[in-house]
């Protein structure tokens, strides 16, 4: 998980929220989606558009799930109101090969860039 999570940092666009690399939970990644020019991009249109180039995925936080509302959680946390639709959820499992992560970046990058 913490070399995926390096590799997504390095793709102009995404960011990590909560906490940092050494306090996070080992399965899952959580992330806020813009555009290169620093706009916010709809977490859900990004999950539909990662589901076509074979990555599951999910927008927003768990307890928000299927809300078109802005994440309770995110607010909580003191997200910018513009960026709190623009959440992205990873959750890695032990049905993953190791192998299959290292396309995931470069799977989300090219998406990211497809809203610029």
């Amino acid at each position: 998980r913490d070399n995926l999570l390096r590799a997504l940092l390095d793709c102009p666009g995404l960011h990590a929220i909560g906490a940092d690399l050494h306090h996070r939970l080992p399965h899952h990644i959580a992330l806020l989606v813009g555009t290169r020019q620093g706009e916010p991009i709809a977490g859900r249109a990004v999950v539909r558009q990662l589901a076509k180039v074979g990555i599951a995925c999910s927008s927003g936080s768990a307890c928000s799930s299927g809300q078109s509302t802005d994440s309770p959680v995110l607010t909580a946390m003191d997200v910018h109101p513009d960026w709190r639709q623009s959440g992205l959820r990873l959750s890695l499992g032990p049905w993953l090969d190791p192998s299959q992560l290292f396309a995931i970046p470069e799977r989300i990058d090219a998406v990211v860039r497809s809203f610029s």
